[in-house]
């Protein structure tokens, strides 16, 4: 028998003679269901370390799964039963307003970012942390503090958003309102005289709760659109308004002399813009089309929902009494990978007026936090986004990550699309070697001829921000060369 002073030799004779294999591999638990490799491995190492004969090892095996099944299925339980405890203790509290609230702390939660917090964090009781009474009543407390009824300068508009693109988010958030079933007025600049802060085709949304976005002044005449919105709501009639300002009193307003704003506020119902034609436009802004159509001024109605005209910016026609209102798609600027000159010209090329998508498949790179909110951030392989994703003459492109997988893929997706400007990162030999490997994948030389490379202007540049700014010089020539062949692409404002 052994004792106190058996040696580890000793035990090994003892083990095996009782039965246990030779080596921790040697153990079979293929009868033994659920049992992870990583699992398994641990247990075979700890099974043959305690000399366990296969027999022993496969009933403690299989009595370890069982009971962690009966666990997780009693944790199930218990976290479902907890989840809807939790809910039906708010909802009495709440009482019929219980939706109303539970959507007013979630977009809180969206606005401040935490709603996939809220949705993806486990407790250890299994419940999801949005599911939480005390969390639930938080972000409700925290939406109708948010939810204040003083008109500020935040609720209108987007800052360091870039010009020309702000109206089409603001149109597609006006249709996902429409879809959730809420009242709203959308009010449009129609005409302006001397230095406003806002140009015709500006928009704004009012909705019946007091949830605003958009803008068309500086701040002087918001209080009063929003008014003439509400009151849209509620007779279903629309209106223009008229504001004459005074020399003494223009820069209260945003000009930088004395001028006149002129607005059009529409009920979104079937007399003023149909929730139809607003569905259509911002369909229309998904797949990066123009989006036109023309208001009677003095019927307050949609006049012509599907007009083909070749100008790209809104204007009055005072005669006729039309308002001619004109969406084209921004400019847009796709960068094939998350680096730091990406950090550069993505916020530069933002500011320029381009809509800027980045694409890098590598988490470690594709991180939010290195980028500004503006920017739409993928974590793909390029093929992957291309497959889903419209490119039309107003789209450039830009490899930078150096790595041929990531920037090959890219282009041997986009090669035959009519981009207004493609150029690679990398020396003169790097683009000789990339034109071959795309030569031997099929790409023909006239496709090849669209590439420039390397990317950029030859200003001298070295640092991250100075090939950066190279690149958007580039990027901007070629867009002005590309708009002034055609009148029906818009200018990146501002720049």
């Amino acid at each position: 028998m052994p004792g106190k002073y058996t040696t580890e030799s000793e035990w090994n004779e003892i083990y095996s003679k009782l039965g246990r294999p030779d080596t921790a591999s040697e153990y079979d638990f293929s009868d033994v269901q659920n049992f992870s490799q990583s699992g398994l491995d641990f247990f075979n190492e700890v099974a043959h370390a305690n000399g366990l004969s296969p027999k022993q090892a496969e009933n403690i095996a299989k009595s370890f799964i069982e009971q962690g099944q009966r666990q997780q299925s009693e944790l199930s339980g218990n976290t479902e039963k907890l989840t809807q405890e939790g809910i039906n203790q708010v909802k009495e509290e709440y009482g019929q307003a219980f939706e109303q609230k539970v959507n007013l702390g979630e977009r809180a939660a969206e606005r401040l970012g935490a709603i996939d917090m809220l949705r993806d964090t486990i407790l250890q009781d299994g419940r999801r942390l949005g599911n939480v009474p005390e969390v639930i009543r938080f972000f409700v407390k925290l939406g109708e503090d948010m939810q204040d009824k003083t008109v500020r300068p935040d609720m209108w508009s987007e800052p360091g958003q870039p010009k020309g693109l702000q109206e089409h988010r603001l149109l597609c958030l006006a249709a996902d309102w429409a879809e959730n079933g809420h009242q709203f007025a959308i009010a449009f600049v129609i005409h302006t005289w001397g230095s406003s802060p806002r140009q015709i085709g500006s928009v704004m949304i009012i909705r019946h709760d007091m949830e605003i976005a958009g803008s068309v002044s500086g701040g002087c005449i918001e209080g009063a659109v929003i008014e003439a919105g509400l009151e849209a709501i509620q007779s279903g009639e629309g209106q223009r308004l008229d504001f004459g300002v005074a020399d003494e009193t223009a820069w209260e307003v945003g000009l930088s002399c004395g001028g006149q704003i002129s607005v059009l506020v529409l009920p979104v119902a079937d007399t003023g813009l149909p929730v139809a034609l607003l569905q259509e436009v911002a369909s229309m802004i998904g797949y990066r089309r123009k989006v036109a159509f023309s208001i009677d001024v003095n019927a307050a109605s949609i006049e012509d929902a599907a007009m083909n005209v070749q100008q790209v910016q809104s204007w009055l026609d005072e005669e006729r009494g039309l308002f001619y209102f004109i969406q084209v798609p921004p400019p847009r600027l796709i960068i094939i990978g998350a680096v730091h000159i990406t950090q550069h010209l993505s916020s530069m090329a933002n500011q320029a007026g381009f809509q800027v998508v980045v694409i890098d498949p590598r988490s470690v790179f594709a991180s939010q936090q290195r980028f500004s909110p503006d920017i739409d951030l993928q974590l793909v392989w390029p093929s992957d986004y291309f497959a889903d994703h419209h490119v039309d003459s107003s789209t450039a492109l830009v490899t930078l990550t150096h790595d041929p997988k990531i920037d090959d893929d890219a282009l041997r997706s986009i090669l035959d699309e009519p981009l207004f400007y493609l150029s690679c990162l990398g020396s003169r030999r790097t683009q000789e070697k990339r034109l071959d490997r795309l030569r031997k994948a099929g790409a023909t030389d006239t496709a090849l001829a669209k590439i420039k490379g390397p990317a950029g202007l030859p200003i001298g540049a070295k640092t991250p921000a100075e090939i950066a700014v190279s690149v958007l010089a580039e990027l901007i020539a070629a867009w002005r060369e590309s708009a002034n062949r055609s009148d029906k692409i818009q200018q990146p404002a501002g720049t």
